[in-house]
């Protein structure tokens, strides 16, 4: 997965159990986005790969006035699959991803800064593929359905999506194809605002 406008990654290791909380105590990554600088500036990218593989990823920074300053950064990835399903001829494992972050910092007096973020996510696979050991080809199968995993992540208040999708993630089993395979979609979709205030 590709991330967005990151500045740094810190990879902590042993137990950070103080620092980050209960749920570090083998480690933890810290990824760090860019701030903007004292000029608007920006940047962007594209990359191209095997199974067809397209990434493109741009951002954009810079100061509004004297007590103020934006980012804006977005992503878009897909790539073909490599596994082939034979039943139904197509591939099994594509992949795509939208993403998208706005940050706004505001500097009203001196030692106080509030940003605000809003984000949005998609992210869509196809579903987990399942092989026997002894299978000639390790990347054929053939499944009598579609299945998918998707996650979505949108900016706002945490109430249902119109499509029917609640901030809880809801697993609906598709039927079981021969060979005593199984195929699964799961949706998960939450909602994140976030308001920050730093005091030095």
């Amino acid at each position: 997965m590709d991330l967005l406008d990151v500045d740094r990654v810190e990879v902590f290791r042993g137990s950070q159990v103080t620092r980050f909380g209960r749920y570090a105590e083998a480690g933890a990554i810290r990824i760090t986005t860019r701030r903007p600088g004292q000029q608007v500036g920006g940047h962007a990218s594209v990359r191209y790969g095997d199974f067809d593989t397209q990434v493109y990823q741009g951002a954009a920074s810079g100061p509004l006035g004297r007590a103020a300053a934006f980012s804006l950064s977005g992503l878009e990835s897909k790539r073909d699959g490599y596994i082939e399903n034979r039943f139904l001829h197509t591939t099994l494992d594509d992949r795509e991803q939208f993403a998208g972050r706005a940050n706004l910092f505001l500097l009203p007096l001196s030692g106080l800064e509030i940003a605000f973020t809003g984000e949005a996510d998609h992210a869509g696979e196809g579903p987990k593929a399942l092989t026997l050991l002894d299978q000639p080809d390790p990347f054929e199968v053939r499944y009598d359905t579609r299945g998918h995993l998707r996650t979505d992540e949108y900016p706002g208040s945490p109430t249902p999506h119109p499509c029917g999708v609640s901030s809880r993630s809801r697993r609906d089993a598709l039927s079981r194809p021969s060979g005593a395979r199984s195929i699964s979609t799961s949706r998960l979709a939450t909602w994140r605002w976030a308001g920050t205030t730093t005091v030095p």
